[in-house]
């Protein structure tokens, strides 16, 4: 089994809130989510970063790593869409309730989005899951769970590959595709 130590340097912006401002909510509002879903899956505002922050939890509660999309108003400053903090590449956050199957997604908001359709789901923070992430899927799974890696349409090549991969390591993987992000479908 094994064990993985939350890092001693992340923390939370401060100022961190579950009070929303309405741009934040505006965007997630578009991919048919509701505050309760923000709520649900412990998003946080920051105003003094203008990010809307998804942490990650270990078990025993402790921080391992989050994500903020930005919501900057500033023009004159050019920053990146999503920023984190923490060991994203080799981060496992399982979204839903056990099932037999397992959609891998690259951002946070399509996996919730894809979670609340009866599945588990799993942001990769990005678009590379790698030999690790797909071991440590399989010491958790074995082969009993189908694994479909639905990455947006400008990954298609990388879906592929990434599901060859996961074949290599002897789970059961099948690359989605579709023409939007999983988080723009109804």
């Amino acid at each position: 089994t094994e064990v993985f130590l939350p890092p001693d340097n992340i923390f939370l912006p401060s100022d961190c809130t579950t009070e929303y401002p309405k741009r934040a909510l505006a965007w997630i509002f578009q991919y048919e989510l509701t505050t309760n879903d923000l709520l649900l899956n412990n998003a946080l505002w920051s105003s003094s970063v203008e990010r809307l922050i998804f942490p990650i939890y270990g078990d025993s509660g402790d921080i391992l790593a989050w994500q903020g999309r930005d919501f900057s108003l500033s023009k004159e400053t050019k920053r990146a869409k999503w920023f984190g903090r923490g060991n994203l590449r080799d981060t496992l956050n399982i979204l839903g309730r056990d099932q037999d199957r397992l959609v891998i997604t690259e951002d946070i908001v399509s996996a919730i989005k894809v979670s609340k359709c009866g599945v588990m789901a799993m942001p990769l923070y990005g678009s590379f899951i790698g030999r690790q992430r797909f071991k440590r899927l399989y010491s958790l799974y074995g082969d009993s769970v189908g694994i479909y890696i639905w990455l947006d349409p400008d990954k298609r090549l990388e879906a592929l590959k990434e599901s060859k991969l996961g074949m290599l390591c002897g789970l059961h993987t099948h690359p989605l595709y579709s023409n939007m992000d999983p988080k723009e479908h109804s």
